[in-house]
């Protein structure tokens, strides 16, 4: 885990915008709890599919935001599944630091909007390594 990074990061929002044609925006807003903020949006075809992946590459762009150069941080993948009688959603992130590379993987129940679950899934994989909070 790096401790050069201050342990209270949260998710803010994760909010999906129209776009104009057939496509959506999704911005992530996270904060540190000194009041520092970093944002992060990706765009994305209008599909549900798209979504999750919009929503996390919008969060993968504030965490690169937030720790600058340090690390790079890639997202790899994001799987919406069903276990136990729950839905969830799986996101693989790589992360790159002084040469070493990690494959983390976060998890977030979906409670009422699976872009918001898909940002906090992948919030939880970098925390994993970067121990934001």
């Amino acid at each position: 885990m790096l401790n050069w990074v201050p342990r209270r990061v949260r998710l803010v929002s994760a909010v999906r915008n129209r776009t104009s044609g057939a496509g959506k925006r999704f911005d992530v807003r996270l904060e540190r709890s000194t009041g520092e903020t970093y944002i992060g949006n990706s765009a994305s075809e209008d599909t549900a599919a798209n979504d999750l992946r919009a929503a996390a590459e919008a969060t993968v762009s504030a965490l690169r935001e937030a720790i600058g150069e340090e690390a790079d941080i890639q997202l790899r993948g994001v799987l919406p599944l069903s276990a136990m009688g729950e839905n969830l959603i799986v996101v693989g992130i790589k992360v790159t630091h002084n040469g070493e590379t990690q494959r983390l993987f976060g998890l977030s129940p979906v409670l009422e909007d699976r872009g918001r679950a898909a940002a906090l899934a992948t919030l939880n994989a970098a925390n994993r390594f970067l121990g934001l909070g």
